[in-house]
Order: structure tokens, then sequence, then C-alpha cells
């Protein structure tokens, strides 16, 4: 992995975006060695959790952790995400409000463990395991406040823009209809699209610049458009660093939220997806983001997945149980700043560059 050097000072602001092509997750230190985790991913299958490698790595103190949001439980976002709640027991675990419906429950319970799922079902379970206190279980919807406290020499508010009473709803309603009827065998996680339950967040910080992670959610009905809708989300301090939504994609695309929750063109930042024929984001993703951002990074430029050579492969496994590439495409995106005003301080690690 990569020596990634000293811990941000106290009165330092630090967002660390991490991505192998197929995954996203994201360490934000608030002040004052207090953090917030959102989503989770390895750098390489069976490889170490991104974002607690890299804690332990610049000697950070878990017990620092606060919050740790899975924005949704598809597995390019939650891989190795009960190993982070495990790590930090004290920190409070936010997951979509979706989560408290019984059908979405039946659905999480009914495709954990599934060998051929791929909607990060098990990986979810597990988390919900990992912290059984229900006191420091969150289940986010609209207008709430995730934590509000004193991170260093600096007020800190986290607040989640969604899902919407509405985006609940209709995806309770998609996954209760994905339910298999008794007795049918268990196949893999049916697709539940459009992404409309996913949590997005806000982070104010006094005397700072504001943030907003625009996790997976999706242009459509009850997304995007019923955040933008709502007074008190548009209320929020308008932000300048931004991780865009949905890997850059049209899909999560919408003018009015660069116009109602952004201020100018700001810093932002993404993870891309590359699975099977499906790679994001597209050329025409990246004209679009270019006149939307100040500056714009990838955490991977990797277009496609590296791949061995398929007798070389074979050679390997000859003498090897499992086998795999280490690094192919992965990165890491830091920026950090000590006040608002200031440019700043972007470091790229790995695969991570220019958009």
């Amino acid at each position: 992995m990569f020596a990634y050097g000293a811990a941000p000072a106290a009165d330092q602001i630090e967002i660390t975006l991490f991505g192998p092509g197929y995954g996203e997750a994201i360490a934000a230190h608030l002040g004052g060695g207090q953090w917030v985790l959102i989503d989770s991913c390895r750098p390489f299958p069976k490889g170490p959790v991104a974002s607690l490698d890299y804690l332990n790595r610049i000697g950070a103190d878990l017990a620092g952790v606060r919050t740790i949001v899975a924005s949704h439980w598809h597995s390019d976002h939650v891989s190795g995400m009960s190993e982070i709640v495990t790590a930090c027991p004290g920190a409070t675990f936010v997951m979509p409000g979706i989560l408290t419906d019984r059908d979405a429950r039946a659905y999480i319970a009914y495709f954990s463990g599934v060998p051929s799922q791929a909607k990060g079902t098990t990986e979810i379970s597990r988390a919900l395991e990992a912290q059984p206190d229900p006191l420091r279980r969150i289940y986010a919807m609209q207008r709430m406040t995730l934590l509000e406290a004193r991170c260093g020499p600096r007020m800190v508010v986290v607040s989640a823009l969604s899902p919407t009473t509405r985006g609940r709803d209709q995806e309770v309603a998609r996954l209760r209809a994905s339910l298999p009827a008794t007795g049918m065998p268990i196949a893999n996680a049916p697709d539940v699209a459009p992404n409309v339950s996913s949590v997005v967040i806000h982070i104010d910080i006094e005397g700072h610049d504001a943030l907003l992670f625009g996790s997976d959610l999706e242009n459509a009905q009850a997304g995007w458009p019923d955040v933008v809708a709502d007074a008190w989300c548009a209320g929020k301090r308008s932000a300048k660093v931004f991780k865009v939504s949905h890997h850059g994609s049209h899909t999560g695309h919408l003018d009015e939220v660069w116009t109602e929750l952004i201020e100018g063109k700001p810093l932002g930042v993404l993870t891309p997806f590359i699975n099977g024929r499906v790679s994001l984001p597209t050329s025409t993703d990246k004209a679009r983001l270019a006149t939307q951002l100040s500056t714009g990074y990838s955490a991977s430029t990797m277009t496609t997945r590296a791949k061995m050579d398929p007798n070389v492969l074979k050679r390997l496994g000859d003498i090897a149980i499992d086998i795999h590439q280490i690094n192919a495409g992965f990165g890491c995106v830091r920026m950090r700043s000590n006040s608002p005003g200031e440019d700043w301080q972007v470091e790229l690690f790995g695969h991570a560059g220019r958009l």
C-alpha cells in the first residue's frame, strides 16, 4: 500500500476518497482527531479495508471515529463495512432509513449469504450484528442531524439530505416485489433501480467550507428533485467541495443541485465504476463535469480492469491456491485545508488523477 505520511493537524480539515475502480470509501477529518467514515471498499479482493488501513497507517486513533455511514448496501460501497463497525465500537452506525421497514429487512435477511449476490446484503447484515447497541444506530432520513459536536476548534454539523419519505416508500415497494414466493430457490439479489434511498451527507464546519457527499442518489422522482425542493435542505450552507453523485454518471445529475446546494464551481472528487461493459464516468460525463467543477479528481483513472495474461494466470494457479491482483487500479485523492478561502492541498496516490 501507500506511504500516506502523518495524520492531519488538529485544526486541519481533510477529505480522503478511496476507489479501486469498483468501490468507494471516504474518510473525513473534522478536526481534533474526530472522523466520519462514509462507505467502505478494499483495494483488491480480500485486501485490507481501505479507510481502516489508512487511519492505521497515519497513526490516527480509531476512538476518534465518531460516525460511520453506509449510504446504501450495494457491494461497491460496503465491502468491509462490518470490519469498520467492529473496529470502532464507540462510533454511531448510520444506515439508510429504509432499513426500519420490515420488508426491507426481510430482503436483506433473505439474500444474505447468497454466494453470487451482488448487492452487499450479507455485508450490511454483518455490520448490523457488529453494532447491536440500538443507541448507536441511526436510520437516516431527510432533515436528520447525524452528528453535532465540537471537533477541535470548530463546531461541526453532519446532516442527512436523503432519503425522503417518498424515496423510502418507493424503494420498499420495489424490494417487497423482489422477495421470492415461499419455496422458490434463492437466486441473485435483484437489481433495484433507480437509487432513491441512498444517504446524501452535508457537513457544515464552523468557519470553514461546507462539504456535500452525493452518494449514489439519482435524478429520479423521490431522489435529487425531492432533495433540492425541500426548504430545509436548500437552506443548508452551500458546499464548496462536492463528492459527485453516482460516479459522475448523468443519472446522478440534476442542474438544481449545482445551483441550490453548491456555491460557484466547487472542487470535485469522484470514484469511477468499472464493471463489465459499464465504465463511468463516460467521456460525455467528464466533459459536462469540466464545465461545472473548478477542478475535478478521480480516485482511479483506470477505464478498464487490469487483466493478467491467461497463460500466466494458469501457471500461477498451478502453484498457488488463491490469486488476486494487488493495486490493479486502486488509488486515492486526499485534500487538506487549514482555513477557508485558501486553496485545498491535493495529494494523489496510486492510480488517482485529474478528471
